[in-house]
């Protein structure tokens, strides 16, 4: 029986082996193609006017191609969904988790994911912290919780950065255009969809699709480093 079990282990572990390297493997292809493909429209455009113009009037007799004010209006975003999103999560997981009733938190524990985080904390940490000089549950937050938790709320900001990529479409579905009247509304994620989807031009969408990859791993970067 051992023997078929560790057979059957052996089989599942197979599986899932593979369909994560396939998984890894089509990110990759997807990254390479957008590299490729964007590549030569960045060196058409010039690289310092594609980053630091800011016009785009591609269809203009003399086209202006700077996404500036897309990179912009896209950082103002995902940094506004950081920091709303993050400190309400958190403080609300403190809540339920430290000082809400029991009727309240019975009802309520399911819905914040950085609350197994904080429940998961060992109350050793929090005898030690007292021992220490700790007096009060604020200063436990602020002391032992946050310190204890930064990975959670590492995936917090994480999934936040990501939620506000994947909202970036709210402008286009309130206008009910793209682009966007006047560009106003106008993200980066929006901007490659007008110019792959509506435009045609596959060469620019994928010049902008490489801008937004650098600009998610270097603010997923910059995440590690402050909640590490």
């Amino acid at each position: 029986m051992k023997h078929k079990s560790n057979i059957f282990e052996a089989v599942v572990h197979g599986i899932f082996l593979i369909l994560g390297l396939i998984t890894v493997g089509c990110v990759l292809l997807i990254t390479i193609y957008l590299i490729i493909s964007g590549i030569p429209a960045i060196r058409q455009i010039g690289l310092i006017p594609f980053l630091f113009g800011t016009k785009w009037a591609s269809t203009a007799a003399q086209p202006e191609y700077g996404i500036l004010p897309f990179i912009l209006t896209s950082i103002y975003g995902t940094a506004g969904a950081v920091i709303i999103g993050v400190p309400i999560g958190f403080l609300t997981a403190v809540y339920l988790a430290k000082m809400a009733p029991k009727p309240v938190k019975r009802f309520m524990e399911q819905a914040v994911s950085m609350l197994a985080g904080i429940l998961n904390v060992n109350r050793e940490l929090y005898e030690a912290a007292h021992i220490d000089g700790v007096s009060n549950r604020l200063q436990e937050v602020i002391y032992v919780t946050i310190p204890a938790i930064k990975p959670h709320m590492m995936f917090g900001a994480i999934m936040a950065i990501v939620n506000a990529f994947q909202n970036a479409n709210i402008g286009v579905q309130l206008s009910g255009a793209n682009p966007t009247p006047g560009y106003a509304g106008q993200l980066l994620i929006t901007h490659a969809d007008e110019h792959a989807f509506v435009r045609y031009e596959m060469g620019y969408s994928a010049a902008i699709s490489v801008i937004v990859l650098i600009i998610i791993w270097a603010i997923s970067q910059l995440s590690k480093k402050v909640f590490r």
